[in-house]
């Protein structure tokens, strides 16, 4: 059974990073590429917002006892083999690990567009992969 209390404390961890990251109102490409200090910021919260929720999937998979994941990105796959996130939210995801992958290990090739472009036209991702989850956990009582 899915640790709800578990759960929605990552949501709301998930949720303050998201406004936190909002926060920093990058208005513009070129000014986010001059300003050394967004753009760590932007790359950190942008880690820890795919990092909580690897850690939301998870919890998840452990809980309801679905397949052991083969390594990070096939969290989401596990995730949408078993109805908890739809296909192009898992997908998408997935795609977010390889960003947090290239963050974390290969930080001297991050290509600012990509962290602007998630930051202007993919936060609200995360309120997808959110909304899938409650609806998951609402209907796992």
């Amino acid at each position: 059974m899915v640790d709800r209390g578990l759960i929605n404390r990552k949501i709301v961890l998930l949720a303050q990073a998201k406004k936190e990251l909002q926060g920093y109102g990058i208005k513009s490409l070129d000014g986010f590429k001059k300003n050394h200090k967004d753009q760590k910021a932007a790359q950190k919260i942008l880690q820890e917002m795919v990092e909580i929720c690897m850690d939301i999937g998870k919890h998840i998979i452990a809980d309801e006892g679905f397949r052991f994941p083969e390594d990070s990105k096939d969290i989401f796959a596990v995730l949408n083999e078993n109805s908890v996130l739809s296909k192009k939210t898992a997908q998408i995801m997935c795609n977010m690990v390889g960003f947090r992958n290239i963050v974390v290990h290969l930080y001297e090739k991050i290509d600012l567009e990509i962290v602007y472009g998630i930051y202007k036209k993919h936060l609200d991702d995360f309120k997808t992969f959110t909304s899938e989850v409650n609806s998951f956990v609402s209907k796992t009582r």
